[in-house]
Formats: structure tokens, C-alpha cells, sequence
């Protein structure tokens, strides 16, 4: 492990940085994230630090301008007409988990040491997605074997699928997944079975 790299997320707003921050601790808790809000503190970490990755707001972009660095760049804005040359890939605040998951993969983890080819398996097959989705609304093993006609043992074997793959234990985290995703929605929440 190179103990100097890292990823720097600056963006004045630390509910932005820190939000970006937390989703990819999530899903790539090996790799050293470091959130900064001001330039100061953006400066005093290049001093120390090999960026394997710099995420900026639009605005301080011209920041990088002038320190001559060779090294990834994802812009949190709005995707423009002219990408600058050395962006990977835009992060609009509206973009999903997923997108900023699999991009981070594909276009910045790529080639290093970081890189997880699970991309592809961490999309949910619909089945799992259907399971997910009565775990979210309270349903437990023996109910949801019921309903979808597959024994309790089958049910448990495709929780643990979905917890490996989406890097989540709790059922409060793969609740808040499932309406993140739109597996559920909230009105449906409200209607849960009682145990």
C-alpha cells in the first residue's frame, strides 16, 4: 500500500465533500480519502500527499492550473459543452450513488492497485432488487420465502449476495439504499407489515 496516496475531495461546502467522501468509504474502504474546504488546507496536503485523484468543485478549477499536477481530476458541476482536457468524468450533485461508484471505478481506480473488477456484479439481478425491497419494507426471511415462493434458505443466500455486493449490513442502510434507488418508495414504507 503506498501510504502517501490518497484522494483529495475539496469543495468549500464540507456537506458536498464530506457526502462524496462517505460514499466512497463505503465502497472502496481501503483507499485513504482526505476532505478539504479550504485552500490552505488544499495546499498544505499536495505537500505531503500523491493525489491519485482530485476531486474539485468547478469553480476552484483554476487552482490546479497552477500547480502543474499530473493526476486525475473529477469535476463536481455541471458537465459543459468543452471538457477541459484532463477531467475524467463530471459529478453533477443530482448524479446517483451508482453513477459516482462506477465511474470512480472505471475512470479513476483503473490500472492501479485499487481497482475492483466487480462492477459489474455489483449491479443487483432483479430478483435480488425484489428481495431487497421487502427486506425494506419489513418484511422477514420466512415472509418474503412465502411470498415469492422459494424456501427460507434460498432467501438467505440471496441477502448475503446482496449485502457483498452493495457493501451494506445494516437493514437502516439497505433501506435507505432501496429508496436512494427507487426500489421502494416512501409511501410504501409507511405501510409496513407488522412483525
Amino acid at each position: 500500500m503506498h501510504h502517501n496516496k490518497l484522494i483529495i475531495i475539496y469543495d468549500k461546502r464540507p456537506i458536498v465533500a464530506k457526502g462524496i467522501e462517505a460514499i466512497l468509504n463505503e465502497h472502496f474502504p481501503n483507499i485513504p480519502i482526505k476532505s478539504v474546504f479550504s485552500e490552505q488546507d488544499f495546499f498544505e496536503i499536495l505537500k505531503n500527499f500523491e493525489p491519485i485523484a482530485i476531486f474539485i468543485n468547478e469553480k476552484n478549477l483554476s487552482l490546479l492550473n497552477t500547480l502543474k499536477i499530473n493526476t486525475k481530476i473529477v469535476l463536481i458541476g455541471h458537465p459543459k459543452f468543452e471538457t477541459p482536457q484532463n477531467i475524467s468524468f463530471f459529478l453533477p450533485l443530482s448524479s446517483s450513488e451508482s453513477y459516482l461508484i462506477k465511474n470512480f471505478n472505471q475512470k479513476i481506480l483503473e490500472n492501479t492497485e485499487f481497482y475492483t473488477e466487480e462492477n459489474e456484479n455489483s449491479e443487483l439481478t432483479p430478483r435480488e432488487q425484489e428481495i431487497l425491497k421487502l427486506i425494506a419494507l419489513g418484511y422477514t426471511n420466512q415472509q418474503i420465502a412465502e411470498k415469492l415462493f422459494i424456501s427460507p434458505h434460498t432467501v438467505i443466500t440471496h441477502r448475503k449476495n446482496i449485502t457483498k455486493k452493495l457493501g451494506i449490513k445494516s437493514i437502516s442502510g439497505l433501506t435507505v439504499y432501496a429508496i436512494l434507488n427507487n426500489l421502494v418508495d416512501l409511501e410504501e414504507l409507511k405501510q409496513k407489515p407488522i412483525k
